[in-house]
């Protein structure tokens, strides 16, 4: 089963007082229409649920502004679309990511949308990618504390714009890789790399590396490396 959104151009707000569940994939034919949640309980895309994956049908933008325990698989908005999870004032409870989200159309050359994740707690079911880098790129902000077992990591790219992990604390990631004009970084404890090419930590920016925390690639019996190339 699928779900297709045909709003002409609109948000579509979807309210649920007790969750909100989909089992089939979400796209949008015109690629104009943008999706809103609010949910009392959990917000949950199952196996299949898929957002915007099929090629010319990516979602306008993807926001769930509330909700307990939101599972995500891979969301694709198109060109700008942004990618909003929760907020700074009224972060969700619990996000878990299944797959990679991406704020622009894959399949040609365009401008990125921001990702904002705000959670108190983000679970990382495999190595998880957030791309924003289509053109100049877009921010990619993050506040909550993201943790693992020093098997999955996480893959940064936001091309010309910013990565902000100020207020988010990492912890026990297999690896953190960023791409962007600048990054600043919380308190982040990271493995020996064993999925990043050896690489606890790799940052690739134009610009300045704020560091706002203790940064450690010792996590486990085999540290990783450090990998600054191109820090400004």
């Amino acid at each position: 089963n699928a779900v297709d959104l045909d709003a002409g151009g609109m948000i579509v707000n979807v309210n649920g007082n007790s969750g909100v569940n989909f089992s089939g994939v979400l796209n949008d034919p015109g690629s104009n229409d943008g999706i809103l949640i609010d949910s009392a309980g959990a917000v949950t895309f199952g196996a299949a649920a898929t957002v915007g994956a099929t090629a010319g049908q990516e979602l306008a933008s993807f926001d769930v502004n509330t909700g307990t325990t939101v599972t995500l698989r891979s969301v694709e908005t198109t060109d700008g679309g942004a990618i909003t999870i929760g907020d700074s004032g009224t972060p969700v409870m619990s996000l878990v990511l299944h797959n990679n989200l991406t704020s622009h159309d894959s399949s040609a050359a365009g401008t990125g949308g921001t990702i904002s994740l705000f959670a108190d707690g983000i679970d990382l079911q495999t190595s998880i990618t957030l791309d924003s880098n289509d053109g100049a790129g877009a921010d990619v902000t993050i506040a909550g504390i993201i943790m693992d077992d020093f098997t999955d990591g996480l893959t940064i790219d936001a091309g010309a714009a910013n990565a902000v992990l100020s207020s988010a604390t990492l912890t026990d990631l297999d690896h953190l890789d960023v791409t962007a004009a600048s990054l600043t970084l919380g308190d982040t404890t990271l493995g020996a790399g064993d999925n990043n090419g050896g690489d606890g930590l790799d940052v690739n920016t134009t610009g300045n590396l704020t560091l706002n925390g203790d940064i450690s690639t010792a996590g486990e019996a085999t540290a990783g490396a450090i990998a600054l190339d191109g820090v400004g």
